[in-house]
């Protein structure tokens, strides 16, 4: 009885490697920019007046589903992305190499890391 060698998978070429990640960086901008999007809405339906009373009357919603709720500046930061990159909630409209599109990616990425410091703050101070 011969013994018939598993097939071995082939590595990943870099060039491959680095289109999967660039794939991977748009859809996963374009899925902030969605949210933000949605932000950007839901704030115009509302007279700029009373933006921080609903802004902050969404936090225990959020708190209850589990998720960290957003700041006043974040939510507002997040709602001007949203205004001004529309067109990025389509993954093939998003240009890694745009300046723009560079920009809205740190803009993004500034806000979420203060949410999940606070959030794994909350969690520290749960677990103890």
């Amino acid at each position: 009885m011969t013994h018939t060698p598993k097939p071995q998978p082939h590595p990943m070429t870099m060039e491959a490697e680095q289109a999967q990640i660039e794939e991977f960086l748009r859809e996963f901008l374009a899925s902030k920019v969605e949210l933000a999007v949605g932000l950007a809405d839901g704030l115009a339906a509302i007279p700029q007046e009373g933006w921080s009373e609903a802004i902050q009357g969404m936090a225990p919603l959020m708190l209850a589903s589990g998720e960290e709720p957003f700041s006043v500046a974040e939510f507002l930061v997040l709602a001007s992305v949203g205004r001004r990159a529309r067109h990025l909630q389509d993954p093939a409209a998003v240009d890694l190499d745009d300046p723009a599109t560079q920009e809205v990616g740190r803009q993004l990425s500034e806000v979420w890391t203060c949410i999940d410091a606070r959030a794994m703050a909350r969690a520290q101070e749960v677990a103890s």
